[in-house]
């Protein structure tokens, strides 16, 4: 009998775990968008997220584009989960809630910044909760004002890549 509950427990877990959702998006000009009404690109991703969700922001254009995002595309407890999120050829401030990186399966959570100039930063004002161990990497600096939590580890893997935490808060990560 303790066989077929460990099975079915075991079912139950593998049944939650979804393929990945890459959700695109182009951001031509300066501005503040809500991730709601942003053209997203097959649909507009699930509020709350899932472990599921890869987010993707371009600008679609060669030149940089400095924006923000707001996200009020949070759940009931102001989070939202991602497995990966990737801003390219961008200036980036992505304001609101509290993103979740968790993985997915055997797919751990990514961060990635890809920008033509290193004299330029991404801006994360928001807390970030770190599930499960997150790589932050690409070409950029990444300034994270909101606290890091969660019993992941934040890791740096790249040679242009630089994650500054830059609040005052108490952060309470414990993965390293």
């Amino acid at each position: 009998m303790k066989h077929m509950i460990c099975l079915f427990s075991l079912l139950g877990a593998a049944a939650m775990v979804g393929a990945q959702t890459v959700y695109t998006v182009n951001i031509p000009t300066t501005g503040t968008y809500n991730m709601s009404t942003l053209p997203w690109s097959p649909s507009v991703p699930p509020a709350g997220g899932g472990t599921n969700v890869q987010l993707v922001f371009g600008s679609g254009i060669a030149d940089e584009v400095k924006y923000t995002v707001v996200n009020d595309l949070l759940d009931e407890n102001g989070a939202f989960t991602l497995n990966s999120i990737t801003f390219t050829n961008s200036i980036a401030t992505f304001n609101g809630g509290r993103l979740v990186f968790a993985a997915n399966g055997g797919t751990l959570p990514t961060a990635f910044m890809m920008q033509p100039s290193t004299k330029n930063y991404q801006t994360l004002n928001a807390d970030v909760e770190l599930a499960a161990d997150t790589t932050f990497g690409g070409i950029s600096y990444v300034r994270i004002y909101g606290t890091v939590s969660g019993a992941g580890t934040l890791i740096v893997d790249a040679l242009n890549t630089e994650v500054g935490l830059w609040n005052d808060n108490a952060n309470t990560y414990t993965g390293g």
